[in-house]
């Protein structure tokens, strides 16, 4: 399956947790080329077989500058931009776990969640995508009032000065450089039509994530053939799943099992 597209991830710090070293070496056991960009001081983190270690600024070269004003989170928002406009890889959090293998289509791949908005776990837009130009325009102002905030947040962020907006607007605002912003600009523009139905890329809700690491449990219900990939939204999972091995027979387990991941330190 040499002819599959790249797939890209980003992280800061110097260490993967077992989540995201599971989710690269499921893109890497379904023949995806994976790279894993990285920024910040310090050492690189260590990568499963299968992937590579890139420095972000081969792709975002600004980037440091931007690392001490934005958290990681909506960081890895912009750099996804930056990522699409120059290359042809496909967007992938870290968790994400791959069940079947990515392609765009029409130089498209994004989903829709919960709530009917579209999520950038899994994202791909094309370059001349009127959308991106959009929100690399946003994101490239230091001084902007995001259109996609409500009214009471953009007359807040106008009080700011303008070197500390966006700063401010990612402390106030959680998914301002997230779905908020994607959804947006694809209804902006049109492209939401791209958007595949939620099953397809984030098929299970984010408060069902206890399914996972059920030993008993089942996904029968929320995965169908049309299932690509399942996003596993890390930052709203219980820490203690987080901390340590899924359980024996548990989905999650039995996913690992079936690509011969057992790295779970």
């Amino acid at each position: 399956m040499a002819d599959l597209p790249g797939i890209a991830s980003f992280w800061i710090g110097p260490r993967l947790r077992w989540i995201d070293k599971l989710s690269l070496a499921s893109f890497a056991a379904l023949g995806h080329p994976v790279t894993l960009f990285h920024a910040g001081e310090g050492p690189a983190p260590a990568v499963p077989t299968g992937a590579d270690l890139v420095r972000a600024e081969e792709i975002w070269p600004e980037i440091g500058a931007s690392i001490a004003g934005l958290p990681p989170a909506p960081l890895s928002d912009v750099f996804r931009l930056h990522l699409m406009h120059r290359s042809e890889m496909i967007w992938v959090d870290t968790d994400v776990i791959a069940l079947r293998p990515l392609r765009p289509s029409g130089g498209y791949l994004i989903g829709r969640q919960e709530g009917d908005w579209v999520n950038g776990a899994v994202m791909r837009l094309p370059p001349t995508s009127p959308a991106l130009r959009m929100l690399r325009a946003a994101f490239d102002d230091p001084a902007a009032v995001f259109p996609w905030l409500e009214s009471a947040q953009q007359e807040e962020i106008r009080r700011i000065v303008p070197e500390r907006r966006q700063a401010e607007t990612a402390r106030l605002v959680g998914n301002a450089f997230g779905p908020l912003a994607q959804t947006y600009a694809m209804k902006q523009t049109g492209e939401i039509d791209h958007a595949l139905p939620q099953e397809a890329l984030n098929p299970i809700p984010w408060w069902l994530g206890d399914l996972y690491f059920d030993p008993r449990g089942t996904l029968d219900h929320w995965v169908t053939e049309n299932t690509l990939c399942l996003h596993l939204y890390a930052s709203r999972l219980r820490p203690f799943f987080k901390r340590r091995r899924p359980p024996k027979g548990s989905p999650l387990a039995r996913m690992a099992r079936r690509i011969g991941f057992d790295d779970f330190r």
